[in-house]
């Protein structure tokens, strides 16, 4: 979907393996630098990617089972790259009113809540939860929230028992660091994970629409 639909450089990383994707730049993130993976899933989602990555500028971090299904518009573009160092492109979970507290329930929590929420010196009930299966910032941005989070991981890892830590800990450094989230409308970033979003349709030609415009990054729907 990248080859047939982007119009902006790509690069997929793979973790303790290489591929080779014809029109696709290909990278290797060797497991020994993915530290605050979770064993789960070993997703670079944290920000272990810009280990290998070059360059600067405005990123879109994407996980491997998202589908491209359209160019970007130029507004999007426009969009992308007018974002400030200091804010996040983030969609929701499971909806708009979401919070670390009801995202901490599902993750097979070890710890009470409240003491969850003591030992990370945030409200959860207060604090929002987004998806990052996409994430758009800047490179320093992205560095800012890797850098906050590593300290944290082994924490994580011993309150929850669930893979997903690792996206409830990105949100929590994300509020501790008071970046700015700019929440990512479904036509940009649609998922399935909590059911189909409101306003989110396949049509007969295969396509995942919202409110009659193609979704960007359909994802597991």
């Amino acid at each position: 979907s990248l080859r047939a639909c982007s119009q902006i450089p790509a690069t997929l990383v793979t973790v303790g393996f290489r591929a080779e994707y014809p029109g696709v730049e290909s990278v290797e993130l060797p497991r020994g630098y993915n530290h605050g993976a979770p064993i789960e899933s070993e997703s670079p989602q944290h920000g272990s990617w810009l280990k290998v990555v070059n360059g600067n500028g405005v990123y879109v971090f994407t996980d491997g089972d998202i589908i491209l299904q359209r160019p970007f518009t130029h507004q999007e573009l426009d969009s992308l790259m007018d974002l400030p160092e200091g804010a996040i492109l983030l969609g929701h979970n499971s909806g708009p009113e979401e919070t670390l507290a009801l995202e901490a329930g599902r993750l097979s929590p070890h710890l009470p809540l409240d003491q969850i929420g003591v030992q990370f010196g945030l409200e959860l009930e207060k604090t929002p939860c987004f998806n990052i299966g996409v994430i758009g910032a800047r490179r320093a941005t992205f560095q800012a929230v890797y850098d906050a989070y590593m300290p944290l991981w082994e924490l994580a890892t011993d309150a929850f028992g669930h893979g997903a830590r690792q996206q409830w800990l990105v949100c929590a450094v994300i509020a501790k660091l008071g970046i700015q989230v700019q929440v990512l409308p479904y036509s940009f970033h649609a998922h399935g994970h909590y059911g189909v979003p409101p306003g989110v349709i396949v049509g007969s030609d295969g396509l995942v629409y919202y409110k009659n415009e193609v979704i960007l990054f359909r994802h597991r729907l």
